[in-house]
């Protein structure tokens, strides 16, 4: 049975969606992403979902505006939830000009939330039951959201990150095959100015 705060909350998007995105009155981009379920255990090859959208506005202020509009507060990665899954580059200054709640912060590429037992999830979920610290980390290059970390009396209680794919990682691309396709090139340069002056 669906709870009625998800109604809500999805008749909020809904609302959000139409007015904001569907009238232009917002600089943003739509994502179409794949996600994996929260687990205990390792994450399968193939996602729980596929095809996803995601909502990435440009301007932070705009998310902090549109946030405080809907939900009367100031940013958490709760209540902005739909536009956390992937950020505008450069990250670190994009986190930095959001206005966060009490007891959030960025440092850098990461949002970090200090939790207090007792506090409430934005939407009241779930409840903060011990001292907590949450960690949300962002790719720099990209902007995409590659890890969480929850952390409890200086003890690990869940962590995930995700290794993107860099050009070094690429299959092929090393340097001796760099190092062969620019001998190659400059063999051609030297071949032709060689022609060009017979």
């Amino acid at each position: 049975m669906i709870s009625p705060k998800t109604i809500l909350f999805s008749f909020f998007t809904l609302v959000f969606r139409l007015s904001f995105f569907g009238l232009g009155l917002l600089d943003a981009t739509q994502y179409n992403t794949s996600n994996w379920d929260w687990t205990t255990g390792s994450f399968s090859a193939t996602p729980d979902s596929i095809g996803d959208t995601v909502v990435s506005l440009y301007d932070p202020t705009d998310l902090t505006a549109v946030v405080y509009n809907v939900f009367g507060m100031n940013v958490t990665v709760q209540n902005g939830a739909i536009h956390f899954a992937q950020l505008p580059t450069s990250v670190a200054q994009y986190l930095g000009a959001i206005v966060w709640e009490p007891k959030w912060q960025n440092v850098g590429n990461t949002v970090v939330h200090n939790a207090v037992a007792g506090d409430w999830h934005s939407f009241f979920a779930f409840q903060y039951l011990h001292n907590c610290t949450e960690t949300w980390t962002y790719d720099g290059t990209y902007g995409s959201w590659i890890g969480y970390r929850l952390v409890a009396n200086a003890t690990t209680i869940y962590e995930f990150s995700i290794e993107l794919v860099t050009a070094a990682e690429i299959p092929g691309f090393e340097l001796s095959a760099l190092i062969f396709a620019t001998l190659n090139a400059m063999v051609v340069i030297i071949f032709v100015i060689m022609k060009k002056r017979k």
